[in-house]
């Protein structure tokens, strides 16, 4: 696939923004997260005494604090948005030339750092056992993963990985001699 200079520009300003955009949302959502850990460490307690005016406030250890494996789908996903959707695109737009290759790499990155967001979510609610019958124990998946919930976040990374993979093979493409995409069964486009 060959892409005029103009056409790349208009491509790395594009996914520049959805990177931006994507990168902001993990960023925000982790300080969510953490901040939320944060409160479950520790807690204001008030210590009034009778005789006393006023009370005094003091922390309380509670020790509450637990980060689920999924948080590591939402590092990653971030990880991956901010090098593919936002350094790299603002790498390419000042025409650093390493960083010209084209859409492939970049639609690569974003793609799976989208999947991540999405498998985030839903390991968020494999976390909290969302996915219980009333009837008896979780169903399917649950019980496929005898490693809980690390088991379906390694699924998850590789599953990224996998479309990532997939996305720059089909944006790259086997290719010919004229430029054009040609996957490698012969089919064209």
């Amino acid at each position: 696939m060959n892409m005029s200079l103009e056409e790349l520009n208009e491509f790395y300003g594009a996914a520049l923004t959805g990177g931006a955009i994507l990168s902001g949302f993990g960023a925000t959502f982790l300080s969510f997260r953490i901040g939320r850990e944060a409160n479950y460490y520790r807690q204001p307690v008030l210590r009034y005494k009778p005789d006393e005016e006023c009370g005094n406030g003091q922390d309380s250890l509670i020790n509450l604090s637990h980060f689920p494996p999924s948080l590591l789908l939402i590092i990653v996903s971030w990880f991956g948005s901010t090098i593919f959707g936002v350094l790299w695109p603002l790498a390419a737009l000042a025409h650093l030339s390493p960083f010209m290759t084209g859409p492939a790499p970049l639609l690569a990155g974003i793609v799976s750092s989208v999947f991540l967001v999405a498998a985030y979510f839903f390991a968020e609610m494999f976390h909290y056992k969302m996915f219980r019958s009333e009837r008896g124990p979780q169903w399917g998946l649950v019980r496929l993963l005898p490693l809980g919930e690390w088991g379906l976040v390694m699924c998850f990374l590789l599953l990224a990985i996998l479309f990532g993979v997939v996305t720059y093979w089909v944006v790259k493409g086997c290719g010919d001699a004229n430029g054009r995409g040609v996957l490698c069964d012969g089919l064209s486009w």
